[in-house]
């Protein structure tokens, strides 16, 4: 299990070595997309004619190949017939149909993420709130994030599913919501509300660690390293796909 300075070490392995020509060509990539890319060769009396094609064409196709009334197909390693059934309905009947009026729409921002940026992600997160009693409970256990692909390094290896051996994610995030979410954060640097703060995360099987200014955030658990804890799911909870044009480097 690494060390929270050895963790910090790969950030910037991360950062700086593995994904620095990735990140540079995203960075482009988004600049044809915004319809802001340079043209050199357009000069003083003739002006650059910006025809906005480049969102259309990330858009068009998102909004083609994702059907209106996604379906899910359910297969059980281990269980009966009757309980592959109703996890089928659970999911198509109220998990998706719940995504299905979520703004941006989840299916959708994924394929967009996919022919922007050459990847996308997904991020599994816990519901929180989630009740047993049916009377009572709201949403799904299971909550889909489709985060951008620029705030994610994730390792090369993955399993079959698409899952990362190990995930970092870096990013600025707002002083108040890193306030709230971690009330015993000391806000280190003294920033202002204002003020965003540099975030940090790292996932692997058995353990994750945050940090936001460089100041962990998570309550130690089974006397591991300050800062470090146990990852319940067992895996890096991020399902990464690419796009499927283009070569892998490494």
């Amino acid at each position: 299990m690494p060390t929270v300075q050895q963790i910090r070490d790969l950030k910037e392995v991360y950062t700086t070595e593995l994904y620095e020509l990735t990140r540079k060509q995203q960075k482009l990539d988004q600049s044809y997309y915004d319809d802001t890319f340079d043209v050199p060769e357009v000069r003083e009396p003739h002006r650059v004619y910006r025809s906005g094609i480049g969102p259309r064409m990330i858009n068009n196709p998102a909004e083609q190949m994702v059907t209106s009334n996604p379906q899910a197909l359910i297969e059980l390693l281990k269980g009966n017939r009757e309980s592959q059934v109703r996890m089928s309905e659970e999911i198509n009947q109220h998990w998706l149909e719940l995504m299905r009026y979520q703004n941006p729409n989840p299916p959708k921002e994924f394929i967009k993420n996919c022919l922007k940026r050459g990847e996308a992600y997904i991020r599994l997160t816990h519901n929180e709130n989630w009740k047993a009693d049916k009377a009572t409970r709201v949403g799904s256990p299971v909550r889909f994030a489709i985060p951008d692909s620029q705030i994610i390094y994730s390792s090369p290896e993955e399993d079959e599913n698409g899952i990362p051996k190990r995930v970092i994610v870096f990013y600025e995030r707002s002083l108040q919501e890193v306030q709230l979410r971690f009330p015993d954060w000391k806000n280190p640097l003294g920033r202002e509300l204002k003020d965003k703060v540099e975030w940090f995360e790292f996932w692997e099987d058995n353990m994750r660690y945050f940090e936001a200014d460089s100041e962990a955030v998570l309550k130690t658990t089974n006397k591991m390293e300050e800062g470090i804890q146990t990852n319940i799911y067992g895996f890096p909870p991020f399902i990464r796909r690419y796009s499927g044009f283009g070569s892998r480097s490494v």
